[in-house]
């Protein structure tokens, strides 16, 4: 989740040309980017809902039965 949340917040961060600057949307991207940031580093739970139809996906946990810390 790490990776795909520091992907994310990158690709926002690199594509978005308002991103930066004093306007009204750049306060609510930049909570936005803030809030990814803490989900990222642990402070923030969340739920992470993987839909997979074609059951392509798999996700890897080492500490198997345990959960992943």
């Amino acid at each position: 989740m790490e990776g795909l949340l520091d992907k994310i917040i990158e690709h926002l961060n690199s594509t978005n040309p308002f991103g930066r600057g004093d306007s009204a949307t750049n306060v609510k991207f930049m909570t936005f980017l803030d809030a990814l940031g803490a989900m990222k580093d642990g402070k923030v739970k969340f739920t992470f809902v993987l839909d997979d139809p074609l059951s392509n996906c798999f996700i890897y946990n080492p500490n198997a039965p345990e959960d992943d810390p």
